[in-house]
């Protein structure tokens, strides 16, 4: 798993290239630029990984998912 960190952080240095990534990880959404929540097909809640992440964690610790959906 480090590993795998180390490489979408050096990834990430290169601005010519995109990654998309899809995971339930805490430490690999920490590394995202843009993070987009899809529920039944729909986008939920989406941008920048700074503003999302919060929510998702405060959603996390409290049971339920910040766009009103329980986890």
């Amino acid at each position: 798993f480090a590993g795998l960190i180390d490489t979408f952080e050096q990834l990430k240095q290169d601005k010519d290239k995109g990654l998309l990534v899809i995971s339930h990880q805490e430490r690999l959404l920490e590394i995202a630029d843009e993070i987009a929540v899809i529920v039944d097909g729909k986008v939920r809640i989406a941008g920048p990984g700074k503003e999302i992440l919060p929510q998702l964690m405060a959603g996390e610790k409290a049971g339920a998912c910040p766009i009103g959906r329980e986890w």
